[in-house]
């Protein structure tokens, strides 16, 4: 029956939209988050299904750091790093160096092209150009790396990895050097998640889920009620 279809599609758009911000807000705090949006289209006879879900790649806020290896993209660039899966991308900047001096994310992965600080250095620096400096123990400063972010044609058809890490494919284009931006050191990029407007999209979802739920058991006791009548 139409309506009938109408109303499942209903709640099942309604469905994806509600986890979509849940998880949104589930990431307000965590660094380089994009938030995304779950767009719909129109079915031929009525209703609507999930056309996509489009990730929002505007600027975050820039949150000063105090230790590790902080950097953030002012800019439309990627951070690029190393998995065991191949290369990864991120706008999340909180990076550490580790037991040997390496550059690497949270989860352990290398920035690419790697750095390494010295053993013995008492400070680093990173200019906005990405030219990494570190100041050893005798007072002279140590060019020991670059950090080159990429950028991509289309980072809307960038894949999500989970772990706040994407992938290219056909639809992102390979990775470009130039043109991504400027590196900020000692500052992270905030998530751009807006609060205010996810809640906003939670309260509207729930109600579109509830309605159309009420509309599927309406017609489902209507139903039962002929059903009963032929009987």
């Amino acid at each position: 029956m139409i309506g009938f279809s109408i109303s499942q599609s209903g709640v099942e758009v309604g469905l994806r939209r509600f986890s979509t911000t849940a998880n949104n807000i589930a990431n307000a705090l965590t660094p380089g988050f994009k938030a995304a949006r779950v767009s719909q289209v129109d079915q031929a006879g009525g209703g609507t299904s999930v056309g996509s879900v489009q990730v929002r790649y505007s600027q975050g806020p820039l949150e000063l750091q105090e230790g590790g290896f902080s950097l953030a993209v002012n800019g439309e660039g990627f951070f690029q790093v190393e998995t065991p899966e191949g290369p990864r991308f991120t706008r999340a900047g909180n990076f550490q160096v580790d037991g040997e001096g390496n550059v690497v994310t949270s989860q352990g992965y290398p920035l690419v092209p790697p750095v390494q600080i010295p053993a013995g250095a008492t400070g680093m620096q990173v200019a906005s150009d990405g030219t990494v400096s570190a100041v050893l123990a005798d007072g002279t400063t140590q060019n020991v790396g670059a950090v080159n972010p990429v950028r991509f044609a289309n980072p809307g058809g960038l894949m999500n990895e989970g772990g706040n890490l994407l992938s290219a494919s056909p639809s992102s284009g390979a990775p470009m050097m130039g043109g991504a931006g400027s590196i900020f050191f000692g500052a992270v990029e905030g998530s751009n998640v807006n609060l205010t407007e996810e809640m906003v999209s939670m309260i509207l979802s729930k109600a579109s889920v509830r309605a159309n739920l009420s509309a599927l058991k309406t017609q489902d006791e209507v139903l039962g009620e002929i059903v009963d009548l032929r009987g």
